[in-house]
């Protein structure tokens, strides 16, 4: 018997079979294209979330600087026109308090909403101010401030944050006296690093820059008004008697801290305006036959502050004997003033007719803040 041995459509099968394979690949390079492509989009929306988040830091921070730039004109102003008005320093600084305080609600409840958008995404960031543990720092225009924000970027499904802290610098209130050749309102010519030998007479204004330590014998005479540009201390040499004496026959302007040891003496024959504190050690003396104006002051056992004119601090005082002939302000408030200065006796430091005749020089005044050039910034994991 013959066998036939018959092969036609073979080859169909063949070209069948082929077909069915590179239909299934070309499905599945198909399929990871779509998938690819769909990764793609999702990074590229996270991506841009995050760089609209960082977009939102950046535009934080210029819109804080014009609240800043626009504040300190506005106390350029205030301050050109309380000195040109003869108001006093003290109500000038709690003039300042109420207006940073102020200043400061405006930045806390600031917030920014920009959108973005960017064919085929849209997004949109924003700013959230969180500094609610940094509004009791507004209470004072010595303290810089830590303005605490989150700024959110949206883009597709996709959200991004960054948590960032700016820091507003102040300046602090920086007052000099005026004297006769200051006509032009700027600061002393005459200034110095480091006083000359104790017995030096000093008979123009001078400006002492950096803190300041005295400690030997015998005294010191301004004959005008005298500036420390920092801390003032003065320390005991030895002995019983009063070392170091400081004579300001006019104005005395300390820039920071104001502390006696023992056995010190101060006499002041204009105003005496400490920026933050004053410490008075035991048995010494101060005497100011104009206003005093500090924070606050302290003093030890037998010491004795006797203010002929007003008393100006953000707490009352409290130590030693305190004698005062005019108003006691406390916190810019006046209240009851019980250290009668008729009963100080004398003895330790000047009397009132021992002060020769004197009213208080004009002054000039500046305060500024600035935006800190760094700032920290946290990514949301």
């Amino acid at each position: 018997m013959r066998i036939r041995n018959n092969e036609r459509g073979s080859a169909l099968m063949v070209v069948l079979l082929l077909v069915a394979v590179f239909t299934l690949l070309g499905m599945s390079l198909l399929s990871m294209n779509i998938s690819a492509a769909k990764q793609f989009d999702k990074i590229e929306e996270q991506v841009q979330a995050r760089h609209l988040a960082e977009m939102g830091v950046l535009h934080y921070k210029a819109e804080l600087q014009k609240i800043v730039t626009d504040n300190n004109n506005n106390i350029a102003n205030i301050v050109k026109e309380h000195i040109s008005a003869g108001k006093s320093i003290e109500e000038l600084k709690y003039l300042l308090d109420n207006k940073f305080s102020v200043f400061c609600k405006e930045i806390s409840n600031s917030e920014f909403v920009i959108s973005e958008t960017k064919p085929p995404i849209t997004g949109i960031y924003s700013t959230n101010n969180i500094s609610d543990n940094e509004k009791d720092r507004c209470e004072t225009i010595e303290k810089d401030v830590i303005v605490s924000f989150k700024s959110i970027g949206n883009s597709g499904n996709y959200e991004e944050f960054i948590n960032a802290a700016i820091t507003i610098i102040s300046s602090g209130l920086i007052i000099h006296p005026l004297e006769s050749g200051d006509n032009d309102g700027s600061e002393n010519d005459n200034t110095v690093t480091k006083l000359g030998p104790f017995g030096t007479i000093y008979t123009n204004p001078i400006t002492v820059m950096g803190d300041q330590s005295l400690d030997n014998k015998d005294n010191y005479t301004f004959k005008d008004a005298v500036i420390f540009e920092k801390n003032l201390t003065l320390s005991t040499a030895g002995g019983n008697k009063y070392t170091p004496v400081i004579d300001a026959e006019k104005d005395l302007y300390v820039g920071g801290k104001l502390t006696l040891s023992n056995h010190n003496k101060i006499n002041v024959g204009g105003d005496l305006t400490i920026v933050n504190s004053l410490k008075i050690g035991n048995n010494s003396c101060i005497a100011v036959n104009g206003k005093l104006s500090s924070k606050e002051a302290s003093l030890g056992n037998n010491s004795v502050l006797v203010i002929y004119g007003n008393g100006y601090f953000d707490k009352k005082p409290s130590g030693g004997s305190i004698y005062i002939r005019g108003k006691l302000i406390v916190g810019g408030k006046e209240v009851v003033n019980t250290y009668n200065i008729e009963s100080y006796k004398g003895g330790k430091c000047k009397n009132s007719d021992e002060f020769s005749n004197y009213d208080s020089s004009d002054y000039q005044a500046k305060i500024s803040w600035d935006i800190a050039e760094n700032l920290d910034a946290t990514y949301n994991e």
